[in-house]
């Protein structure tokens, strides 16, 4: 009876021994447009588990619960970690491609803008034409007769008519669903592809664009946007800046620049106030009210003597829970992994 009950115990350990442990994924490489979202799994043997999911790169794609959200073009790596062992997924997004559409031209006295936007936008949201054009004026873009309307039969080419005369000048921007839009929401970085157009900015069109005549289609395209209007944006706050800076001298200074401050908007030298606290080598931190939808850049003064001057190359957008968590890096420097 022994010898029958060890042999059990032994046929039973032996298979417990050959069932699979090895942390493992759905799908080890994801190609996706951006805008899409796919669903990965973390796996035990057959048994789906609940991983911690990690992305090397938000800026490209996000996971969730094995959630990948598409951002923008590039590639990131998505990491699953369970009791102690990880796999991982490479991620590739592409851009949407659709043709460019053929519309005929609106006639004298007006244009034709048709913007290609870089992923479908969310529901009921669209492009605005802000300029000397329509209006400046962040309000009801409707209203302001800014709106364009999606080109039929495509997902990502908006096209709008307006009224012309000499030297009017357009930018791009996101508008929300509800026909309001923030500056915020502007095109940061786009290309012309067809018009008699005198780009604002370095051949960009995210400058003051003047156009040259009337009665044509002026076609761009749009590859990112500053902050889509997509995207849930801070509410009006108390806001916590913490930032990690390498490669600084230790007597560096740091302060926050950034829109609707209330001691001055981009301000440089900074006030006072808008200067961050040293906490530790290389670590710095402040505490400031900030505005909804708030944009910031940073400030240094490298030797500590007052000469404040601009570093940051691209202004952040401001978490939705009002807490920062940045790294500024020297140029020579190259941080630690």
């Amino acid at each position: 009876m022994k010898k029958l009950a060890f042999l059990c115990m032994a046929v039973l350990a032996l298979f417990t021994a050959c069932e699979p442990t090895e942390l493992t994924v759905s799908n080890s490489v994801v190609v996706l447009n951006v805008g899409e979202e796919f669903q990965v799994k973390a796996l035990v043997g057959a048994d789906e588990v609940a991983a911690t999911w990690t992305s090397d790169n938000e800026a490209v794609a996000t996971v969730e619960a094995g959630l990948i959200k598409a951002v923008a073009v590039g590639e990131a790596i998505l990491t699953a970690t369970y009791e102690g062992q990880e796999a991982k997924v490479q991620v590739i997004v592409e851009q949407l491609v659709e043709d460019q559409p053929v519309l005929e031209a609106p006639g004298e006295g007006k244009v034709t803008i048709c913007v290609q936007v870089p992923e479908p936008l969310c529901e009921g949201s669209f492009v605005v034409i802000p300029g000397s054009l329509t209006s400046w004026n962040p309000g009801d873009a409707v209203a302001n007769g800014q709106a364009t309307q999606l080109v039929e039969g495509t997902t990502t080419w908006y096209a709008g008519t307006f009224d012309w005369d000499v030297d009017r000048a357009f930018k791009v921007a996101h508008c929300k669903a509800d026909g309001t839009w923030e500056w915020s929401f502007q095109a940061l970085n786009g290309t012309l592809l067809e018009g008699d157009v005198t780009l604002g900015n370095d051949g960009n069109i995210n400058g003051d664009n003047v156009i040259n005549t009337g009665n044509q289609v002026i076609y761009i395209s749009v590859e990112s946007w500053e902050l889509s209007a997509c995207v849930k944006t801070n509410d009006a706050g108390t806001a916590t800046f913490n930032l990690t800076a390498v490669g600084f001298a230790p007597e560096a200074k740091f302060a926050i620049a950034g829109s609707g401050l209330a001691a001055g908007a981009w301000a440089c030298p900074p006030p006072a106030e808008h200067e961050m606290t040293k906490v530790a080598e290389g670590k710095y931190t402040l505490t400031l009210d900030v505005p909804a939808t708030f944009q910031y850049k940073y400030l240094v003064d490298k030797a500590g003597d007052g000469n404040w001057e601009w570093y940051s190359a691209n202004n952040y957008n401001m978490p939705v829970d009002l807490v920062t968590d940045d790294t500024e890096v020297l140029p020579e420097e190259t941080p630690a992994e």
